[in-house]
């Protein structure tokens, strides 16, 4: 856990913003070492790489990623890809060799369609909404063993070492969908975030990232939920707008807090604490690097790690997953 201690430890805090019921506290770090990589919306804008089923007949827990980029592509937990035969989201953050095939674990977020409406999939512009992140961490924390066989790939392994229980998952947006009063002919979690589209911009536009940061903490009602960080500026900047609708879009959902307080650096740095002193276990990731589960007091997380550079860390308030 060197690199994450390392790179939590060294973190700084900015002053807050808040948009309704969500602050944001902008996160500064050291600049990371990370080799160079590009993230997944600009590979595909550049057509180097292509996602797509891994068959005509398609498997929903993994998708088939193929790259002709001459650096690696980081695939961030959480975001959503549509089109092909279903809308998924991406179990876990993953950097996809230069190059390479690989196979990507995903679940499902579209319960009602099991038919092609494209050959390939595109990104969303969201990441799945923070709340069911947060369950889907500490879902994958529980497992009681992360092995993987050294060179293996078949399908089935990649799909059982980072199972996110799609079950689960369909239950978190069938119920998302519900609080948020969206009917979606397929039930898909893409259909609530269109139908809110202009109040999750008005989140986007409040709450710009700012210079030199890193990353950022979210607290709703007044209540730390959560934590991202980045290698680098550009890529947190890039992937930002993504995070803001994750964690606006629960903000959206009604409340029953009265008069929530307000967020202090104090809590921000109490949280950060917890992260430093959670469990960490480390298994090979489905790309480059290691997938690193964080399990501590009151929280879940995980972060990908690669040649002692942090290229995603993401850990969740317990709290915001009940």
């Amino acid at each position: 856990m060197t690199a994450i201690s390392s790179l939590l430890s060294g973190v700084s805090i900015g002053e807050p913003r808040r948009h309704g019921r969500l602050e944001i506290f902008p996160l500064f770090a050291f600049s990371s070492d990370a080799d160079a990589f590009i993230l997944l919306d600009e590979a595909l804008i550049a057509k180097s790489v292509e996602v797509t089923e891994t068959s005509d007949s398609g498997s929903v827990p993994v998708l088939n990623f193929l790259s002709r980029s001459t650096v690696p592509v980081l695939l961030l937990d959480g975001e959503e890809l549509v089109g092909a035969k279903q809308n998924r989201i991406l179990n876990t953050s993953i950097l996809a060799p230069a190059g390479a095939q690989i196979l990507l674990p995903v679940s499902c977020v579209e319960q009602g369609r099991w038919r092609y409406s494209s050959h390939s999939f595109k990104t969303a512009d969201h990441a799945l909404f923070a709340k069911a992140r947060a369950r889907k961490a500490s879902r994958m924390n529980a497992m009681q063993e992360r092995r993987r066989a050294v060179g293996e790939s078949a399908p089935r392994y990649v799909a059982e070492q980072f199972d996110a229980d799609q079950h689960e998952v369909w239950s978190d947006v069938s119920a998302k969908l519900s609080r948020m009063h969206v009917d979606s002919a397929s039930s898909a979690i893409s259909d609530g975030y269109e139908s809110y589209g202009e109040r999750l911009r008005e989140f986007e536009a409040a709450l710009a990232a700012v210079p030199g940061q890193r990353g950022a903490a979210f607290a709703l009602d007044g209540r730390v939920g959560g934590i991202e960080l980045l290698a680098t500026e550009a890529a947190f900047r890039a992937i930002f707008r993504k995070l803001i609708k994750s964690y606006a879009f629960d903000a959206l959902e009604a409340s029953e807090v009265a008069a929530p307080k307000v967020s202090t650096k104090a809590d921000v740095e109490a949280f950060i604490a917890r992260v430093l002193g959670a469990t960490a276990s480390s298994a090979p990731s489905a790309g480059l690097g290691s997938d690193v589960r964080l399990a501590g007091e009151g929280c879940a997380g995980h972060a990908l790690v690669h040649d002692e550079s942090v290229l995603h860390l993401a850990a969740f308030d317990e709290q915001l997953a009940i």
